[in-house]
């Protein structure tokens, strides 16, 4: 059984009636309750939106847990996969916050960031920020995270940015 959207939803059975041994034996009402985890929302920015060749940016995406759900999501992760022409400067810091999320983050790999562990409370949020993300070639470099699952909660969709790189 499963629920598309966040809440409680309560299932409940009649009184159950059976015969042991000749007597008329009556039960219950049973009562079970699924409590279902909307998927996190996810947004995404470049600060700022546009830069030179090898001009520094700041990357944001921030992961939320709706207030409509009823429990933390857990184990939050997602990776992102830069796309040609967008790399993690030498010297690249990622950053959680607030530390309440835990979780950890890497951009160990030239064009990507990796991001597992996140802990996001009812109506929070958390926001990861690569410092230092820069375009190597000229254009629009369209960023879309990957999608960001976690323990208990739906699968979202993860969120799209668009870094432009002029010449210098």
């Amino acid at each position: 059984v499963t629920a598309a959207n966040g809440g409680a939803f309560t299932n409940s059975t009649g009184p159950v009636t059976g015969t042991i041994g000749g007597a008329t034996v009556t039960g219950g009402p049973a009562t079970a309750t699924l409590t279902s985890v909307a998927a996190p929302t996810v947004t995404k920015a470049f600060t700022p939106t546009t830069g030179a060749v090898g001009a520094p940016a700041t990357m944001t995406i921030t992961v939320a847990n709706p207030a409509a759900n009823t429990v933390a999501i857990t184990g939050g992760a997602f990776t992102d996969t830069y796309p040609a022409g967008l790399t993690n400067a030498a010297g690249a810091t990622v950053a959680i916050a607030p530390a309440a999320c835990g979780g950890t983050a890497s951009v160990a790999a030239a064009s990507s960031l990796v991001v597992s562990g996140l802990t996001i409370a009812v109506g929070g949020t958390c926001t990861i920020t690569v410092t230092s993300v820069q375009g190597d070639t000229v254009g629009p470099k369209v960023n879309n995270t990957g999608n960001v699952t976690s323990t208990n909660a739906a699968t979202s969709p993860g969120a799209s940015a668009t870094y432009t790189v002029n010449a210098a």
